[in-house]
């Protein structure tokens, strides 16, 4: 999961080519989605309610390190939602969103072998060091 959101992008930027600053999150929420995000539009998230919560789930990042010429960070929190909605959910996207007042998007991609299929009842885990943000 390498890719920015066009506006986190340009904030970037701004903060290393302009010196501007640009505000250090207060946290993660991991959110899941029906659909494919790109850096200039969000996935649909799935829906509030059935085992899952609009706005996605705290999430914990390791310390980023050096790799390939760029950077790594793996959550190190177990995410899980059991579906208890009415229809199976179709699980395509992921987006990394911080809990600001109004949250910013900062990160998304799109989950291997997508879409995933949860059945009613059933649980979508997410193990420690699966989900990897990486800047090259």
């Amino acid at each position: 999961m390498g890719a920015l959101d066009q506006n986190a992008a340009v904030a970037l930027l701004k903060a290393i080519l302009t010196q501007t600053s640009v505000a250090s999150t207060t946290g993660i929420n991991v959110r899941y989605g029906s659909t494919t995000p790109s850096g200039s539009a969000n996935m649909t998230e799935l829906p509030n309610g059935g085992g899952y919560n609009t706005g996605g789930s705290n999430c914990s990042f390791t310390t980023p390190v050096t790799s390939g010429g760029g950077g790594t960070s793996s959550n190190s929190t177990v995410l899980s939602a059991t579906n208890s909605s009415a229809s199976p959910w179709s699980i395509v996207g992921l987006e990394l969103w911080d809990r600001a007042g109004t949250p910013v998007r900062w990160m998304y991609g799109t989950w291997t072998g997508s879409p995933v299929a949860i059945a009613v009842g059933n649980t979508f885990q997410v193990a420690a060091g699966a989900i990897v943000a990486s800047m090259t």
